[in-house]
């Protein structure tokens, strides 16, 4: 999620301020767009001014600009438009955009370490692949003829051909690769959307996921909830907004489960994929009071997915390390190893 999503999540606060001050929306929108046209976002919302004066729904007229609104911002807000809550609405969507950029934001410097530290061993071992090693074989060759190497050189110096002989092959896969890297660092939605999924296979990052999607679970069923939203219908819609497939199976399951009359609470905890405080939540609170404590569940989980990414990027800076470390100090090792055998047979 670029720069441009916290003045997305700028606008929807000072509009959901706007809009809860009593101000009519096609005016605040006027001056909100004249207030963002420095910085790039002023155009949209002046459309977004004239569309609803014309009578259009916020949430239809910001089909038009799929890139600044996603969609599950635009299903939130037409739920609020549908109970009367806009500004609540809005709100909601500005507190998870806000949480979205500092998340994303931490998954790219978990990916940017071992990222960065994969491409440098690359090129690395390409370098001493290519010019590097080749002179050490030839050395090898002059100084010690029919002399059996050890095995750990034979392995490098056996890579080392294979490098040699595919060399244009290894170069473009290097550029492949940082360019990939290079597009999932500042790259917009898709590169965001492809960096959660990958972030996700990392030891330890699937609690990132996971605390993520919980986070998502309680902060929209809150503010469906607080929008008066019926309980199936909530849990229906909050299903289309979450990222891991078995989150989104459960929710559904338990919305018709519950619309079957089957205690909510009881569903819920026989999906695996639901958190325990969820579950408990559902079980012990009241349900004129479950918006507010699902809203206080969403401020843990955003926490819990911030600290798991910094874990992560601890995780993966020693992996990386270590890794690095190896790469370099047995390439060197090997290419050593004769020298030494060379010094002991002149000495004998």
């Amino acid at each position: 999620m670029s720069g441009k999503s916290v003045l997305v999540g700028d606008f929807y606060h000072e509009l959901g301020m706007m809009t809860r001050a009593g101000l009519p929306l096609p005016g605040a929108l006027r001056q909100l767009g004249r207030d963002m046209r420095g910085v790039g976002l002023g155009g949209s919302v002046d459309a977004l001014g004239e569309e609803t004066e014309s009578g259009r729904l916020l949430s239809q007229a910001m089909a038009r600009f799929p890139r600044q609104f996603p969609a599950f911002h635009r299903r939130v807000i037409a739920a609020g438009e549908e109970r009367g809550v806009l500004a609540d609405a809005l709100f909601a969507v500005s507190r998870f955009s806000y949480f979205q950029y500092h998340l994303i934001a931490q998954l790219r410097q978990v990916f940017l370490y071992p990222a960065v530290t994969t491409l440098v061993a690359l090129a690395i071992m390409l370098g001493m692949g290519l010019f590097i090693v080749p002179q050490f074989a030839l050395m090898y060759d002059e100084m010690l003829p029919g002399e059996p190497l050890p095995g750990l050189t034979g392995l490098v110096l056996g890579a080392s051909e294979i490098v040699v002989r595919l060399a244009p092959l290894f170069l473009v896969f290097f550029c492949l690769t940082g360019g990939m890297v290079v597009w999932l660092l500042v790259g917009g939605r898709k590169a965001v959307r492809f960096l959660s999924r990958l972030v996700a296979y990392l030891p330890g990052a699937w609690r990132i996921t996971e605390s993520m999607d919980a986070a998502r679970v309680c902060s929209f069923l809150s503010t469906f909830l607080a929008q008066e939203q019926a309980l199936g219908d909530a849990l229906q819609t909050t299903a289309q907004l979450v990222q891991l497939d078995n989150v989104r199976g459960a929710l559904l399951s338990a919305a018709e489960a519950h619309e079957a009359g089957e205690p909510l609470a009881d569903v819920l905890d026989r999906a695996p994929s639901i958190d325990r405080l969820i579950v408990f939540a559902f079980r012990q609170t009241p349900e004129a009071e479950l918006a507010g404590e699902l809203g206080r569940l969403a401020d843990i989980y955003e926490r819990r997915a911030l600290l798991a990414t910094r874990s992560t990027v601890v995780v993966w800076e020693i992996i990386a390390i270590i890794t690095m470390s190896l790469i370099v100090g047995l390439t060197i090792l090997s290419l050593f190893l004769p020298l030494i055998r060379l010094v002991d047979k002149l000495g004998g």
